[in-house]
C-alpha cells in the first residue's frame, strides 16, 4: 500500500522529469534509445523503485537514486547493443560497451574522474543526458549515512555489471558465448554452485545493487547486515530475476534471435531449475533482517516477470502457474493484480 500511495507516483514524477531531458537530446540513435527505455522499461523502474519499502520510513533521496540508477543501466544497455548491431568488429563493440557501461561505477564514485563515455560510441550529442543521471547518482550517494560501507562492494558488483553487459550484445552468438564461459570460469568463486551461464545471467542485473542502496539509506547498516544482504542478493535474487525476464521474453527472442539466457537449459529441465531458483530465493530472502520485506519485495518481482503477455499466453499459462506456485502464495496471488497493473500501463503509455 505504501508503494501504491507514495512510491508509485514518485517514481512516475522523477521519469516525467527525466522524459523532458530525454526530448532534448540532439543525436536521434541516443535519443530513440532514451525515450524507449522511459517508454518499454517502466516495470524495470518501478520495480528498482520498490525497494525503498525495505527500509521503515520514506525516504526520498533513496527512490530518487534508485530510479535514476535503473534508467542509467537501461539506457546503457540500449546504446551499447544499438552501437554494436552496426560495427563489424566484436572486439570494438564490446570495448565501446565497456566504456559506455562505465558510468555504472562513475555513478557510484562521488568523488572520482568521470571519463568520456562516449569515447568510442558512434554517437554522443546527448544534451548532458547521461552526465546528468551519473551526477544524479552521485548527489544522492553522497547523501546516504552508511554508503561508505557498502562502496567496496557496489563498485565491484558494477564493475563486474558493466564488463558482462558489454558481452551480451556482441551479435555472433558463438563468440558471445566463449566471452561469458571465460569470464565465469575468471569469476567463479562468486557463487561456485551456479553454471556458466546462470553466474553471468545474475551478474547482467542491477538487484544486488539496489539492494546495497537500501543498506546504505539505513544509518544503523552493519557489515556483517551488509555482507549477508550481498549474498542473499548475488546470486539468489539477482538470478531469479534476470531467468524470471528472459523466460518472459523467450518468445520474442527466439523471433528476433536474440541472447536467451533460460535457452541454455535443456528443455527436459528448464522449468524444474526455474522452481527451484524460485524457492531458493525467497528461503535467501526470508533469512535476512527484514526477511519479510525483502522476500514481499522478491515476490513482487516474480510476478512482475510472469505477468507479462507472452509468459501468460495459452502455450505458456500452465508453465508459468507451476513457477508462480514456486515463488510462494503471494507470488501467485500477485500475478493476475500485475497482469491488470501492466494493462493499465500499457493504456496510458499509448
Amino acid at each position: 500500500m505504501r508503494q501504491l500511495v507514495w512510491g508509485l507516483p514518485a517514481a512516475a514524477a522523477q521519469m516525467r522529469q527525466w522524459r523532458r531531458r530525454a526530448q532534448a537530446i540532439v543525436d536521434g540513435p541516443i535519443r530513440i534509445d532514451a525515450l524507449s527505455v522511459l517508454s518499454r522499461k517502466r516495470t524495470h523502474v518501478d520495480g528498482a523503485a520498490l525497494f525503498w519499502t525495505v527500509l521503515a520510513r520514506r525516504r526520498p533521496r533513496l527512490l530518487w537514486l534508485l530510479v535514476a540508477y535503473e534508467l542509467l543501466l537501461d539506457f546503457l544497455d540500449y546504446a551499447s547493443e544499438r552501437a554494436q548491431e552496426i560495427e563489424p568488429d566484436p572486439r570494438a563493440g564490446q570495448a565501446n560497451g565497456e566504456r559506455l557501461h562505465r558510468g555504472l561505477l562513475d555513478a557510484l564514485d562521488p568523488t572520482g574522474k568521470i571519463v568520456d563515455h562516449y569515447a568510442l560510441h558512434p554517437w554522443r550529442a546527448d544534451a548532458g543526458y547521461m552526465r546528468t543521471l551519473v551526477f544524479s547518482c552521485r548527489l544522492q550517494t553522497a547523501c546516504l549515512p552508511s554508503y561508505s560501507l557498502v562502496a567496496p562492494f557496489m563498485a565491484a558488483e558494477a564493475r563486474r555489471a558493466a564488463e558482462i553487459l558489454a558481452i551480451n550484445h556482441i551479435p555472433d552468438a558463438a563468440c558471445r558465448d566463449r566471452r561469458l564461459r571465460a569470464w565465469a570460469a575468471r569469476h567463479c568463486d562468486l557463487a561456485p554452485d551456479l553454471e556458466w551461464f546462470e553466474l553471468t545471467a545474475a551478474v547482467s542485473g542491477s538487484l544486488a545493487i539496489h539492494s546495497l542502496f537500501t543498506q546504505a539509506a539505513d544509518e544503523n547498516a552493519t557489515p556483517a547486515q551488509i555482507e549477508a544482504t550481498f549474498h542473499a542478493y548475488m546470486p539468489w535474487v539477482a538470478l531469479a530475476t534476470a531467468m524470471f525476464d528472459s523466460f518472459a521474453d523467450q518468445v520474442e527472442d527466439a523471433a528476433l534471435d536474440g541472447h536467451s539466457y533460460i535457452a541454455h537449459y535443456s528443455p527436459a529441465t528448464v522449468d524444474a531449475r526455474l522452481q527451484q531458483i524460485a524457492r531458493q530465493t525467497m528461503h535467501a530472502a526470508l533469512m535476512l533482517p527484514r526477511g519479510t520485506r525483502h522476500a514481499i519485495l522478491v515476490a513482487c518481482m516474480i510476478a512482475m516477470y510472469l505477468s507479462r503477455d507472452d509468459a501468460r499466453s495459452p502455450e505458456m499459462a500452465a508453465r508459468t502457474r507451476a513457477l508462480a506456485r514456486a515463488g510462494g502464495p503471494l507470488t501467485t496471488s500477485l500475478l493476475p493484480v500485475l497482469g491488470i497493473w501492466r494493462a493499465a500501463v500499457s493504456h496510458r503509455a499509448s
